[in-house]
């Protein structure tokens, strides 16, 4: 059986592939994400069936010929940076078990933005998110004991339990030594005992010997008598111990934590996300691209965070210096133990890194070490420039009622992961507030009904749930009654230049997007957002002042904003270039409301 990848003309990939043994094969080409594959098989056993998988996407199944199978020709890597894994599995027709028996590791190249680019959109990523908790849970969160925490410029996508498990692999090493030779302390205790008169007696005894004029030395005194004296003992209770005690507590308190954040996550994801299991005829559904491999993922943290705290749970019968110690707060101040002894020093060092360096840990788990798409990190990063544009720039105060940013929320997810339906809502001096959405749901008026939703879509043009990437809304009147004064849908677009049949995607949006209270049509303005080649925006309507534009008549204005990372300047400067370029669109239409007196 032969298996081929093509590129145009050009073969990159031709083996012979054995179904009972598994390889592996690197190709030493680098590709461009633009580049467009084709895929065959030939001289096939027709009692198999073959699927290919690229990352953690499953290609849609390949048209089957007389002499052989194909993947018809597409840019399959779009959207994919960095090393991508092309595996293909087979199973028995009278099977449900598929099995990989050929990978190939390619090396994928972005192309419509540069590689710099993509580094500062993460680091932009890493620097927004990781500020936007801190600013929402206090200052106070940012020193952990006596190490003020560390702001992190490379972004880490590694899931927090393996962390944990980086650092007990670090430490048990060094629990180890420590318990051949542990730190104790002579302790006093007064105890009631037998005695035979030369005990250390406690002074309270003494005292009553002296009133009662019993003399235990006298010949002939009755012994052995019950009486309380003071026993000298060695113990491990001390302040060091104590602290590596309390960070062993803390650890498997915050691994319970993200066990039970993730099931909270993950029965979210089944109770919310049921719809996205449909899909047409032929093409994957949303559940099977997102939803299930993220259920995967968090079902995995749950065992692995199980694991660490059976771990932990027997620590105390492992090191013997940590058995019966005292709780205590975690505070590592550096006393003298922990500064000068060999070992102790060694334990301190590597859990003031930890903690400096994970003081408030959380998981950027769409960031993690393994292919996810561009396009989604785009939208994540328009989100949260469009966040930190309100602000800083325009200093609007937001609240914390956005489920990502309250870390004590019981709806937290344990992963600060942007979902789709959270919001965050600021409010302007004058009253005005500025909700911003990530990927609400507009459904039908009965399911929306149903859910208690603002949202929903027209049905005049089909009935499936509409959800565009971001929605801003400015609103008047109160929390429990709000006003919406002026709308504007954005579409993020991973791609250098707009077409139109990126705007017969879209418009969609503009004519079947309504408020459930009037029926407005929430869509004042339709914005698609892009990386282009150059800074630049346009809209539908001749230029003229932001009072023109918003006084527009509804669902004519479209707007299209060239934004991407700078790869030339500061993060600073960056993020104000970038401001400037959201202050000559988008930001005159909402500076309209959040000005006026």
């Amino acid at each position: 059986m032969l298996f081929t990848i093509h590129k145009g003309i050009n073969n990159l990939v031709s083996e012979q592939i054995d179904l009972s043994t598994y390889r592996v094969f690197l190709l030493n080409e680098a590709l461009e994400e633009t580049d467009s594959l084709s895929f065959t098989i030939e001289d096939y056993p027709e009692h198999v069936d073959f699927r290919l998988h690229i990352g953690d996407k499953q290609l849609p199944d390949a048209m089957n010929y007389r002499q052989f199978m194909e993947w018809e020709k597409s840019q399959y890597l779009s959207n994919c940076i960095g090393k991508v894994q092309i595996v293909l599995e087979v199973r028995s027709k009278d099977s449900n078990i598929w099995q990989a028996v050929f990978l190939v590791e390619v090396f994928c190249y972005p192309s419509k933005i540069t590689r710099q680019q993509y580094k500062i959109m993460l680091q932009d990523i890493s620097t927004i998110s990781r500020g936007l908790l801190l600013d929402i849970v206090s200052k106070t969160s940012s020193f952990f004991g006596w190490v003020a925490t560390k702001s992190v410029d490379e972004l880490s996508g590694v899931e927090e339990y393996l962390l944990i498990n980086q650092f007990l692999s670090q430490f048990e090493p060094i629990l180890e030594r420590i318990n051949r030779d542990p730190g104790n302390r002579l302790t006093v205790m007064n105890i009631q005992s037998l005695c035979y008169g030369q005990e250390n007696f406690t002074p309270k005894s003494l005292a009553q010997m002296s009133r009662s004029g019993s003399d235990p030395r006298k010949k002939g005194y009755r012994r052995p008598f019950q009486c309380e004296i003071q026993r000298k003992e060695r113990t491990f209770d001390i302040w060091e111990n104590r602290q590596i005690s309390a960070l062993c507590n803390w650890v498997a308190d915050r691994s319970s934590l993200v066990a039970s954040k993730a099931q909270i996550q993950i029965d979210t994801i089944k109770r919310d996300k049921q719809w996205r299991r449909l899909a047409p005829k032929g093409k994957i559904s949303l559940w099977d691209i997102e939803d299930a491999p993220r259920i995967t993922q968090l079902e995995r943290s749950i065992d692995s965070c199980r694991k660490i705290q059976r771990r932990l749970s027997l620590y105390p019968k492992r090191f013997v210096f940590l058995e019966g110690v005292s709780k205590s707060k975690l505070d590592l101040k550096p006393t003298p133990k922990f500064m000068r002894d060999l070992f102790y020093s060694h334990a301190y060092s590597v859990m003031i890194e930890f903690i400096s360096n994970n003081g408030l840990i959380f998981d950027n788990g769409i960031l993690e070490q393994k292919l996810k798409d561009t396009s989604k990190l785009y939208e994540y990063w328009i989100f949260l420039l469009i966040f930190f544009y309100l602000k800083k720039r325009l200093c609007l105060s937001a609240t914390t009622e956005a489920p990502f940013l309250n870390p004590t929320s019981n709806k937290d997810r344990y992963a600060l992961n942007i979902n789709s339906g959270d919001h965050i809502i600021f409010l302007a001096q004058n009253g005005f507030k500025v909700a911003i959405h990530y990927e609400p749901t507009f459904f039908t008026k009965t399911e929306a009904e149903k859910i208690g939703s603002r949202f929903i879509r027209s049905t005049l043009r089909g009935s499936k749930p509409l959800v565009p990437d971001i929605f801003i809304e400015i609103l008047s009147g109160t929390t429990e009654s709000p006003n919406l004064e002026y709308g504007i849908v954005i579409d993020c677009k991973y791609t250098s230049r707009i077409l139109e049949v990126h705007w017969n995607d879209v418009e969609k949006y503009q004519s079947q997007l309504f408020e459930s209270i009037g029926l407005r049509n929430v869509a004042d303005q339709l914005w698609i957002i892009h990386p282009g080649e150059r800074p630049y925006w346009q809209v539908n309507v001749p230029y003229g002042a932001p009072e023109d534009l918003v006084r527009m008549p509804s669902n004519t204005v479209q707007g299209v904003l060239s934004l991407a990372p700078t790869a030339n300047e500061t993060s600073q400067g960056s993020l104000e270039y970038l401001f400037d370029q959201l202050d000559d669109s988008i930001g005159k239409i909402i500076r309209m409301f959040v000005d006026r007196r």
